[in-house]
């Protein structure tokens, strides 16, 4: 993609042709290479030349790690999620390349970053989302005494009585309707604490998505404090070494 504009990342498939290599994205790159095997430095100056213009070809995760793994160093380290993809490296590398891969190491841990944040749990906000319910179906639960003994006695007595009467289905509707009536009633009494319910479910919302970020292990190793994270390692893996 051009300099001047926002960058694109697209596959990219090369081509042999006589005299060079095409080059395209299949989309607005067409890009030739001259040159054969042989002239490395005149392919390497027309790739340095597109790469000013903003056309940089970069490997993927798969091929770098390949390229690392036989040609820079004795051992590979991974994480478990790195592991798992060097099982079809190791693949690629027998069938394509006519090598036996040579071994890595996987090692896992868990370190979250030193980053006060709200001790909040799902099972919090599902509490919370129940209490929320239960206001609107048995907001009776929520009077005071001295409601029930005065604003809300009628309302809860009618409740009471829908509720615990005689059940037919020539009445249902009546029973319903009854049952509504005073769950609105009393709703009205207790709509301050209701409000207080929705507000703490707000905020364990957004605690526990601000938990996820700011307690998640995948953040990058060089987020950590390094005295920590060096001391860490050193103890957790000192057998190990």
């Amino acid at each position: 993609s051009a300099t001047s504009h926002p960058p694109h990342h697209r596959a990219l498939f090369v081509r042999h042709c006589a005299g060079g290599w095409e080059l395209t994205d299949r989309a607005d790159l067409q890009l030739r290479i001259e040159g054969d095997e042989d002239d490395g430095e005149q392919i390497a100056r027309q790739l340095a030349d597109a790469a000013v213009r903003g056309i940089k070809i970069r490997p993927r995760a798969l091929t770098t790690t390949m390229f690392a793994r036989i040609f820079l160093g004795d051992l590979f380290i991974h994480g478990v999620g790195g592991a798992k993809y060097d099982q079809l490296t190791d693949a690629l590398m027998s069938r394509f390349l006519g090598v036996d891969p040579p071994g890595y190491l996987t090692i896992s841990g868990t370190q979250r970053l030193p980053i006060e944040r709200p001790a909040v749990s799902p099972v919090d906000l599902r509490v919370a989302q129940h209490e929320i319910r239960e206001f609107r179906f048995h907001p009776e639960r929520f009077l005071t005494p001295k409601q029930r003994e005065t604003t809300a006695q009628a309302a809860v007595a009618s409740k009471t009585q829908a509720i615990h009467g005689v059940k037919t289905r020539e009445n249902a509707k009546t029973r319903h309707d009854a049952i509504v009536a005073a769950n609105i009633k009393l709703q009205g009494l207790v709509a301050a604490q209701h409000e207080a319910a929705i507000k703490r479910e707000s905020n364990l919302t957004q605690q526990l998505r601000n938990e996820a970020v700011l307690g998640a292990r995948e953040m990058a190793f060089c987020l950590h404090p390094e005295k920590k994270l060096r001391t860490w390692v050193l103890e957790t893996f000192a057998e190990t070494f």
